[in-house]
């Protein structure tokens, strides 16, 4: 058990006033960090810090400006497959002050909480958010590329956890997000930081149109390349076909989901995916079993369809891997999320070493005689074609719960091996690119931690030895 004792008038001159154990016992609160650098509230920072909000009378299908969700957003990473879409008029009427701007931040509040991705040129778009993304114009003498790397370091992310609070998702509030300490350091390594940014991006860039072009490939392999989901106002349909489905919600029968299936059923071999696969759920100790180091404990949260994210990482003890080891991950193995964020799917395209993912997650595995590459299922598995499945299935509800049942029955276009060959080559190249901007996202990082904690001096060594070894001028 961890016990701190505080003095009450440094909780009570605390604008939020937290009296919970997790903000007392936390070592920034308690004063044991000692650091090199000096500090300043984001507030002193920003010229502009707001959150976005949803438009009304949305479908988020169609329009012509792109929409930013905590989906999108990852460290010093935009995930344009992952946009959203709002119209012009909606734009136009309701974010006349949030409007991506050169030299701004997008940053996640609620669930992975500041995520940060930084703008350092006009987007050649508009560019929307919604309710649960911070949007922040640092003033000139602080560097949007330096600010979101901090936000995302383990300094950075400390703080933010020690001052979020405990909804149905961790959140943390604008006002509570504008007081987060923030590290000061010349322009010189700011401008250092910002070159990472750059390198790191183009790479992520690269990846992301690598990715967007093989799921591409693999609509018009099923005449859906042109196709647009439309959201429609009035259709009719048969009671048979709500007693067929045991549905009685509209929404459900939305005729864009019948085109996709209609769709996948035209293409000549299709199957449901529990007859394709193995499923096997995983187990959800509990967040009293969380520890602050140990064996990883990969939630909903830390995947992505690039792998796992170690941001706001969790872990469990040796002996409880050890009572849970059965839901160990295998090399080959697809992780597939079911609730929150459901349909995210990441091939363990090697050894993930020893973690255990949460109840959130399953654990896909092709079955044997199967002809369907894992790395091509995973390709379709966060394609629109299962996407729209899961957004017609899951739908409906404040936290999204796909049921497993409604897993196995997701339709699965299954095409010749050859071309599933050609899309797995694309994939390849998408993920060498996003292995090296982890790289660099990683040595970033740690620069500002060093800055931080010893001298800048120390983190300018350090980045330019691993620089050398990652073969990147910075």
């Amino acid at each position: 058990m961890k016990v701190s004792v505080l003095n009450f008038k440094k909780l009570a001159d605390n604008p939020d006033f937290r009296l919970d154990a997790d903000y007392a016992v936390h070592p920034y609160t308690q004063g044991g960090a000692k650091f090199h650098a000096k500090f300043l509230p984001l507030n002193d920072l920003v010229s502009y810090i707001s959150s976005g909000h949803t438009p009304y009378h949305h479908d988020m299908v169609t329009g012509d400006v792109d929409f930013v969700t905590i989906d999108c957003l990852s460290d010093l990473t935009l995930d344009t497959t992952n946009f959203k879409h709002i119209t012009k008029a909606q734009f136009d009427s309701e974010f006349k002050s949030n409007r991506v701007v050169a030299n701004s931040i997008l940053c996640t509040i609620k669930r992975r909480i500041c995520r940060a991705y930084p703008f350092l040129a006009e987007p050649e778009a508009p560019i929307a958010m919604n309710q649960d993304v911070a949007f922040i114009i640092p003033k000139e003498t602080t560097d949007a590329a330096y600010l979101a790397s901090y936000l995302g370091c383990k300094i950075g992310q400390n703080y933010a956890w020690q001052n979020k609070t405990e909804q149905m998702n961790p959140y943390i509030s604008v006002a509570s997000l504008g007081r987060l300490p923030i590290a000061i350091v010349s322009k010189e390594f700011q401008g250092i930081i910002r070159n990472l940014f750059l390198k790191l991006d183009a790479f992520n860039r690269e990846s992301c149109e690598q990715h967007v072009k093989a799921e591409q490939s693999l609509l018009k392999e099923l005449n859906l390349a042109s196709w647009q989901p439309r959201h429609k106002k009035s259709f009719v349909k048969k009671y048979s076909d709500t007693q067929a489905m045991q549905r009685v919600d509209a929404e459900y029968f939305q005729p864009k989901y019948e085109e996709i299936v209609n769709a996948i059923k035209r293409s000549k071999v299709y199957a449901r995916l529990g007859d394709i696969v193995s499923i096997k759920k995983c187990f959800e100790p509990g967040s009293a079993a969380y520890q602050e180091t140990g064996i990883p404990f990969v939630r909903v949260s830390n995947l992505s369809k690039f792998g796992i994210n170690p941001g706001n990482q969790q872990y469990i003890s040796e002996l409880l891997y050890k009572e849970l080891v059965d839901n160990q991950p295998k090399t080959g193995e697809i992780l597939l999320s079911k609730d929150a964020s459901p349909g995210i799917a990441y091939h363990l395209n090697k050894d993930p070493g020893r973690i255990i993912p949460s109840s959130g997650i399953l654990r896909l595995n092709v079955k044997s005689g199967i002809d369907v590459s894992p790395e091509y299922l995973t390709l379709v598995l966060n394609s629109t074609i299962v996407q729209k499945q899961i957004e017609r299935d899951a739908g409906g509800s404040i936290i999204n719960h796909w049921l497993v049942d409604q897993v196995k029955k997701t339709l699965i276009p299954i095409l010749p091996i050859t071309q599933q060959k050609e899309l797995v080559k694309q994939l390849q190249g998408s993920f060498a690119n996003r292995d090296m901007a982890a790289r660099l996202l990683e040595l970033s990082k740690r620069g500002i931690e060093i800055a931080i904690e010893k001298s800048e001096k120390d983190a300018k060594e350090y980045l330019a030895a691993e620089s050398k070894k990652a073969k990147i001028k910075i």
